[in-house]
């Protein structure tokens, strides 16, 4: 083969090189994913769990992906799209909102990737651990209330969590301190407005903790009394909107979780300093 015809060929990239590019280009938008995954099928295997890694489901609102058609505040005679299993094998960030554990046990058991998961006034616990236990679950947002049972932090499906953000904590706290410090790689939690009390139960019972983030309504009316480098008071705002909270984190980025590292960090070097001087 002559010279000036290998001057006219495509340049041949090393496979991983190849992927890493298509995999970088479409991380920053799904448009972009869904158009590059036309490139070829090759291409098409590496884009699409990028495409499909967020399912989030809150009636009535659509399903983002379109994984169910139903008619307006009725779930009942929901129908499950084409696209149902394709996501839910590749998603990796689950939001759930408003719907019955039916539903999310329905979702779930596809969802064999999922890390991080948020379940919001999904109703009725006692089928919830057979769901979950097979998911390598690392961030969860629970509201326990809806749940109506106690923290169930104590059974093995739990263990892998990392961070853990509570709402609507009314039961027990004293065995919800002893459960929590149950879980042995927790390191970041977030509880919205405790009292003095249950914060400094928090840092007393769990050991692994480095961040413990309070929500709270308003800075000027609000203390923990607890004096802690690893406590970092949030303000949730009146406007403050806590799906796109999550999917800021599930889209990489900057989340609450980073900003309260940030602030640990800053107080934790102030700490040092004072020491110093």
């Amino acid at each position: 083969m002559c010279t000036s015809s290998l001057a006219l060929q495509d340049p041949i990239l090393p496979p991983e090189l190849e992927r890493q590019i298509f995999e970088l280009a479409a991380s920053g938008s799904s448009r972009s994913a869904a158009t590059l995954i036309l490139v070829a099928r090759r291409v098409k295997e590496w884009i699409e769990p990028e495409l499909y890694k967020i399912i989030f489901f809150a009636p009535p609102l659509p399903s983002f992906p379109p994984i169910y058609h139903y008619t307006e505040y009725d779930l009942s005679d929901r129908v499950k799209l084409p696209l149902f299993y394709k996501a839910t094998k590749h998603a990796k960030h689950v939001l759930l909102y408003s719907v019955t554990w039916h539903i999310v046990a329905e979702i779930l058991q596809n969802c064999t990737r999922v890390e991080n998961l948020a379940l919001w006034e999904t109703y009725d616990y006692r089928y919830a651990k057979y769901v979950i236990q097979a998911l390598p679950i690392q961030r969860l947002s629970l509201d326990l209330f809806t749940m109506g049972v106690e923290t169930p932090f104590d059974e093995s499906p739990f263990h892998n969590i990392t961070h853990l953000q509570l709402s609507n904590i009314f039961f027990d706290r004293q065995k919800t301190c002893e459960k929590l410090a149950l879980l042995p790689k927790l390191s970041h939690l977030a509880v919205e407005q405790p009292i003095s009390d249950f914060a400094q139960d928090i840092l007393d019972s769990c050991k692994s903790i480095e961040v413990l983030v309070c929500f709270v309504r308003s800075y000027q009316q609000y203390s923990t009394g607890v004096s802690d480098k690893r406590v970092v008071l949030l303000s949730l705002s009146d406007d403050y909107d806590g799906i796109e909270e999550w999917k800021a984190d599930a889209l990489g980025k900057e989340d609450f979780w980073q900003k309260a590292d940030r602030q640990v960090a800053l107080q934790t070097r102030e700490e040092k300093e004072s020491e110093v001087h």
